[in-house]
Protein backbone atom coordinates (compact mmCIF):
# COMPACT_ATOMS: atom_id res chain seq x y z
CA UNK A 1 0.00 0.00 0.00
CA UNK A 2 2.79 2.69 0.42
CA UNK A 3 3.77 2.46 -2.65
CA UNK A 4 0.49 3.80 -4.23
CA UNK A 5 0.79 6.89 -1.99
CA UNK A 6 2.48 8.94 -4.52
CA UNK A 7 0.13 8.53 -7.00
CA UNK A 8 -2.87 8.51 -4.52
CA UNK A 9 -1.29 11.86 -3.52
CA UNK A 10 -1.34 13.23 -7.13
CA UNK A 11 -4.79 11.72 -7.86
CA UNK A 12 -5.66 13.71 -4.51
CA UNK A 13 -4.37 17.00 -5.45
CA UNK A 14 -5.30 16.85 -9.34
CA UNK A 15 -9.07 16.04 -9.00
CA UNK A 16 -10.02 19.23 -7.36
CA UNK A 17 -8.52 20.76 -10.51
CA UNK A 18 -10.24 18.82 -12.94
CA UNK A 19 -13.33 19.22 -11.42
CA UNK A 20 -14.08 23.09 -11.74
CA UNK A 21 -14.31 22.16 -15.66
CA UNK A 22 -17.65 21.09 -16.95
CA UNK A 23 -16.68 18.27 -18.28
CA UNK A 24 -13.37 16.37 -18.16
CA UNK A 25 -12.70 12.88 -20.98
CA UNK A 26 -9.95 10.78 -19.64
CA UNK A 27 -8.15 8.60 -21.64
CA UNK A 28 -5.95 5.36 -21.02
CA UNK A 29 -3.08 6.24 -18.68
CA UNK A 30 0.25 4.41 -19.99
CA UNK A 31 3.62 3.84 -18.12
CA UNK A 32 6.75 6.52 -19.28
CA UNK A 33 9.05 4.45 -18.73
CA UNK A 34 7.89 3.56 -14.85
CA UNK A 35 6.45 0.54 -13.76
CA UNK A 36 2.43 0.80 -13.61
CA UNK A 37 1.14 1.28 -9.95
CA UNK A 38 -1.92 -1.44 -9.87
CA UNK A 39 -4.98 0.12 -8.83
CA UNK A 40 -3.90 3.66 -10.38
CA UNK A 41 -5.46 4.67 -14.07
CA UNK A 42 -7.10 6.77 -16.07
CA UNK A 43 -10.84 4.73 -14.51
CA UNK A 44 -9.56 5.51 -11.21
CA UNK A 45 -9.50 8.94 -12.00
CA UNK A 46 -12.78 9.25 -13.52
CA UNK A 47 -14.35 7.48 -10.71
CA UNK A 48 -12.76 9.42 -7.56
CA UNK A 49 -14.04 12.62 -9.54
CA UNK A 50 -17.50 11.41 -9.88
CA UNK A 51 -17.08 10.47 -5.83
CA UNK A 52 -16.52 14.05 -5.58
CA UNK A 53 -19.53 15.08 -7.03
CA UNK A 54 -18.05 16.00 -10.95
CA UNK A 55 -20.96 15.21 -12.76
CA UNK A 56 -19.41 14.75 -16.39
CA UNK A 57 -16.49 12.91 -15.97
CA UNK A 58 -16.24 10.27 -18.54
CA UNK A 59 -13.21 8.49 -19.76
CA UNK A 60 -12.71 8.52 -23.20
CA UNK A 61 -12.28 5.19 -24.93
CA UNK A 62 -10.72 6.31 -29.02
CA UNK A 63 -8.79 9.65 -29.21
CA UNK A 64 -10.29 10.03 -33.01
CA UNK A 65 -13.60 10.53 -31.41
CA UNK A 66 -12.25 13.17 -29.43
CA UNK A 67 -12.76 16.27 -32.13
CA UNK A 68 -16.04 15.33 -32.73
CA UNK A 69 -16.85 15.44 -28.77
CA UNK A 70 -15.31 18.44 -28.36
CA UNK A 71 -17.55 20.02 -31.32
CA UNK A 72 -20.82 18.88 -29.61
CA UNK A 73 -20.14 20.13 -26.44
CA UNK A 74 -17.68 22.87 -26.11
CA UNK A 75 -19.34 26.44 -26.55
CA UNK A 76 -17.93 29.85 -27.30
CA UNK A 77 -14.66 30.68 -24.57
CA UNK A 78 -14.46 27.09 -23.28
CA UNK A 79 -10.98 26.20 -22.97
CA UNK A 80 -9.95 22.49 -23.71
CA UNK A 81 -6.49 21.48 -22.04
CA UNK A 82 -4.85 18.32 -23.33
CA UNK A 83 -2.07 16.88 -20.39
CA UNK A 84 -0.21 13.77 -21.04
CA UNK A 85 3.81 13.09 -20.83
CA UNK A 86 3.46 11.25 -24.20
CA UNK A 87 2.13 10.62 -27.47
CA UNK A 88 -0.70 12.83 -26.28
CA UNK A 89 1.32 16.07 -27.19
CA UNK A 90 1.40 14.89 -30.53
CA UNK A 91 -2.57 14.39 -30.85
CA UNK A 92 -2.89 17.77 -28.98
CA UNK A 93 -0.83 19.28 -31.96
CA UNK A 94 -3.44 17.97 -34.30
CA UNK A 95 -6.98 18.97 -32.75
CA UNK A 96 -7.09 22.26 -34.51
CA UNK A 97 -7.17 21.25 -37.50
CA UNK A 98 -8.91 18.29 -36.93
CA UNK A 99 -11.51 21.08 -35.36
CA UNK A 100 -11.60 22.99 -38.01
CA UNK A 101 -12.67 20.27 -40.87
Amino acid sequence: AASLFPARGFVRRFRPMLSRGRYCRDYAVFAAGESPIEGVDHTALVASMKGHGHKEAHTLGDLETLPQLIKQIAKPGDMVVCMGAGSISAHANTLIEALNK
